[in-house]
């Protein structure tokens, strides 16, 4: 499918700010655009709902708002008198709140943020409408009390023209605001439809949509230096380095300027947000084929020479990534005439040697590639300050934004506390917190979500006392460390804890349905587990943490409270996982075959993909275990209790795993096998080593 960035870029109709007093046509002319960009912004927003489900109360209010404000697109607003103005918002009004009632069936703790900003808006709007209407209906009630007959009718042809122009403009800029709004809402709902209709509700999300963007009116210096970069046609530094310490806010930087760059028509944004969070999302062996299908979906020529392409080489996607680099990137922008800026995030959170790989690559490439400019950020680490530091290409930027020294980061980080904790803290409050957090923007963060888990008054205090006394200000292993205390006085922290491990040992994250039968918690209990956690922990489709220093605090000798046992919690996550394969898999599981007949090949089932969305739904976790299996057994292959779980596996589900990869189309996941294979014969067990390997199971086809 491709993205909705395409629709979202059109461009803006610039509204006339003409004030009331300026020529009725010129107000017309500006209410006519105002309302006819609003319908464009709806109709992306309808689309945008079309691509997921749990989207369609919004695209239920979105066509009937379509409806009345294209009807009203075909009326010549210069012959509209001061009655019919009336009767157009008094309609506009009642189909906008007739259609509500079907957004309000929408519960809105499940809504993604973009939906809840919406609803806010809509009932701005229409109340703005209806207080309009009301002050309409006040005027037409003294004007017919005051003048009759033939009297009143030469007053209309007098007053009439100025005061449809004020009530116009009125309309107009409520229009307007509602119109901004949605365009942003639309911007963080295609980020949604990415992340639900092409990725999948437990994929891994390269885009950055796990990210926020900057708090508006922060973070202005650097934002401004980096535009500025993007402006110059002549820079000769053409790869942007946003360097600085985890948790300074590097990524909510690099996906503001996505955002912003999105909505310019003449430039085209590729992107690829690396996290510790997914396996693929850490790794480089789908970075090409997944920037090069952001691109092309936001322009046609490239998006065909990718597609050329894709078919001369049917191989193309499990070559190197210096292969695919030149034709999946190199060879489509070098025939296009279009300026493209590339932002890499995090760069650090790659897998070491592949990161060295993409580096050393885009260095080179990248000087060669004149309409091509890349953003990249990253931690200091030693092997990228390496590569990039002093390359003629590079403009190597050491950002200081964290720490109290500069002032505009307190200055950021005073507005992100005023605008979150307002109603929470007192002024002297929020002041005490702001210098605590040392400048550092994680901290700050973090302290918030930590005071929101707070219970009663009580509570907030003591969470606040805990983070202005404990340790060095803005030391967010100190934070990490009262989370960690705090969760230590729940009855179930045994269960929370189990529970942190196992999202710790996941290869990517899951949804909570998955979870649940990995972790053999009810999925009941286990919603208040999470619960317990959303400090630190982002609770959403999936399940997976909300920043990379906390994975890392973890397995670290800070965490001195109670350490994760890894190797044990990853045994019990192998039989787990295998244990899924035990009670989902089953013979003929997408109910294909029929009685006395052969069974047909995957080609000729119409509903495959259908009858495959039914088992994952049926079975969350079993998605998982066929990616990952073997991967998660091969390490404790000599525990006896893990041999056992697999010896039985092998025994009596493993054809039934091979028809599901069939099925799928992905029997490259027999890799899972060779993993298990290969940990056997390093462990010398040859007898075992060949019942996995034997032709029914690998060469089972």
């Amino acid at each position: 499918m491709q993205r909705l960035k395409a629709k979202g870029k059109q461009k803006a109709t610039t509204p006339n700010t003409s004030r009331p007093g300026t020529p009725a046509n010129d107000t017309d002319l500006a209410y006519q655009r105002t309302r006819d960009g609003f319908i464009e912004s709806l109709k992306i927003v309808k689309a945008a709902t079309e691509a997921t489900s749990f989207l369609g109360p919004l695209k239920a209010v979105c066509e009937i708002s379509i409806q009345f404000l294209e009807a009203t697109r075909a009326v010549n607003e210069n012959t509209k008198g001061f009655t019919v103005l009336r009767e157009s918002v008094s309609v506009h009004i009642r189909i906008l709140d007739e259609g509500y009632t079907q957004f309000e069936g929408a519960r809105r703790d499940q809504m993604p943020d973009a939906l809840k900003d919406f609803d806010d808006a809509f009932k701005d709007y229409v109340t703005t409408l209806k207080s309009i209407l009301s002050r309409m209906d006040e005027l037409r009630q003294d004007r017919a009390h005051g003048v009759k007959g033939l009297l009143r009718k030469i007053a209309d042809a007098k007053v009439e023209t100025g005061i449809i122009t004020d009530y116009k403009q009125e309309i107009m800029q409520a229009t307007r605001v509602f119109e901004d709004i949605t365009k942003l809402c639309q911007i963080q709902l295609e980020a949604e439809v990415w992340k639900m209709a092409r990725l999948g509700p437990e994929k891994p999300r390269p885009m950055g949509t796990q990210h926020k963007t900057c708090l508006q009116g922060t973070r202005v210096p650097i934002l401004t230096e980096i535009r500025e970069w993007r402006l110059n046609p002549n820079v000769e530094k053409r790869i942007f380095w946003l360097c600085d310490i985890g948790g300074s806010g590097k990524s909510t930087v690099a996906l503001t300027l996505c955002k912003e760059w999105d909505s310019i028509q003449e430039i085209v944004v590729g992107r690829f947000f690396f996290s510790k969070n997914a396996r693929q999302t850490s790794e480089t062996d789908d970075f090409c084929s997944i920037v090069a299908e952001d691109i092309g979906a936001q322009d046609g020529f490239i998006l065909e020479q990718i597609k050329s392409r894709k078919a001369e080489d049917p191989h193309l996607f499990i070559r190197g990534i210096r292969h695919q680099f030149t034709k999946l990137i190199e060879e489509p922008l070098r025939l296009a005439n279009t300026t493209i800026v590339l932002v890499i995030d995090a760069v650090d959170e790659c897998n070491k040697e592949m990161r060295r790989e993409l580096l050393n690559l885009l260095v080179e490439k990248v000087s060669s590639m004149a309409n091509l400019k890349l953003l990249i950020t990253s931690r200091p680490e030693t092997d990228i300050i390496a590569i990039l530091q002093g390359k003629a290409i590079v403009r190597g930027m050491h950002f200081k934004m964290h720490g109290k020294e500069d002032q505009s980061n307190l200055d950021d980080i005073t507005a992100y506390v005023n605008r979150h904790l307002f109603r929470l803290l007192t002024m002297s409050q929020r002041q005490q917190l702001v210098q605590r957090s040392n400048g550092l923007f994680i901290w700050i963060t973090t302290a918030h979500l930590e005071l929101q888990q707070a219970q009663g008054p009580d509570a907030v205090r003591a969470t606040l006392e805990s983070l202005l006394n404990r340790g060095e200000g803005g030391d967010i292993n100190q934070v990490y460390a009262g989370i960690i205390r705090r969760l230590q006085r729940e009855k179930s922290y045994g269960i929370i804890h189990k529970v942190m491990g196992i999202i710790l040992g996941l290869f990517e994250p899951v949804s909570t349905e998955a979870l649940a039968k990995i972790t053999d918690i009810a999925h009941s209990q286990l919603q208040l587990i999470l619960a317990s956690i959303q400090s630190v922990f982002r609770i959403d489709k999936v399940v997976e943490f909300l920043h990379p220093t906390f994975r890392e605090y973890l397995v670290s000798s800070h965490n001195l409270d109670r350490p994760f046992d890894s190797a044990t919690l990853q045994s019990d996550l192998a039989i787990s996982i295998l244990g899924v394969f035990q009670e989902d898999l089953k013979e003929d599981i997408c109910g294909i075959c029929q009685p006395d007949e052969p069974y047909p090949d995957n080609a000729h089932v119409l509903d495959l993909d259908g009858r495959l969305e039914q088992v994952w739904r049926a079975s969350p976790a079993l998605s998982y275990s066929v990616r990952y299996w073997g991967y998660h057994t091969g390490p404790f292959i000599t525990e006896e209790c893990v041999i056992k779980v697999l010896h039985t596996f092998l025994v009596t589900r493993v054809l039934y795993l091979i028809e599901l990869l069939s099925l799928m189309g992905q029997i490259h996941l027999i890799q899972n096998f060779e993993e298990v294979r290969q940990h056997l014969e390093n462990q010398g067990l040859g007898a075992f080593e060949a019942e996995v390997s034997s032709p029914n199971v690998l060469h089972t086809n």
